[in-house]
């Protein structure tokens, strides 16, 4: 299987040889151009979940994110135990911490409007944050998405930042 990962603004991640990167790899050589991007993975905010009980999962993953990685890989997985348990505690301290959130399952739509409120109830503009979308999009789904970011959440012309994977499979025959 062949990855292509469309992140907004370093294309060329997709060009490194090697192994398929996923979003959630993080363990990569520092030195690379452009540097690695990535979000956090299921597993771990599950982790911290059986720590700490679902509802204190993503705040305690969040909070270990934010220690280890120290702002850097500022993605946060929106999806593990659902996007209302992530919200009700992706506060405005969390929020600012982060460069945005990606989504990994369920309507693509309904999410992107789901984030772009919460973010103007905590007062912060939707077009300084990033959306991922990662659900194995087709090019019909992102065209959707990429039209429905444009200006309409925003309260003026700006787009919101998105971003989305869309996953190509490449079978080689074997004879």
């Amino acid at each position: 299987m062949t990855c292509i990962n469309l992140p907004c603004s370093r294309p060329s991640i997709s060009s490194i040889p090697g192994p398929s990167l996923e979003p959630e790899m993080s363990i990569l050589p520092k030195n690379l151009t452009p540097p690695p991007i990535g979000t956090l993975a299921h597993e771990w905010i599950m982790f911290h979940g059986a720590i700490a009980g679902y509802k204190e999962a993503n705040a305690t993953a969040m909070e270990a994110w934010i220690q280890v990685f120290k702002g850097e890989l500022g993605i946060a997985l929106a999806d593990t135990y659902t996007t209302e348990v992530f919200l009700s505690s992706f506060d405005s301290r969390l929020a600012g911490h982060f460069d945005g959130v990606r989504q990994d399952s369920g309507d693509p739509i309904a999410f992107l409007k789901k984030i772009v409120h919460h973010y103007k109830t905590l007062h912060i503009d939707p077009a300084t944050k990033t959306i991922i979308f990662s659900d194995g999009l087709d090019i019909n789904g992102a065209t959707a998405i990429h039209n429905e970011c444009r200006g309409k959440h925003t309260g003026n012309q700006t787009e919101l930042n998105s971003c989305m994977k869309i996953l190509m499979f490449k079978i080689d025959r074997v004879r």
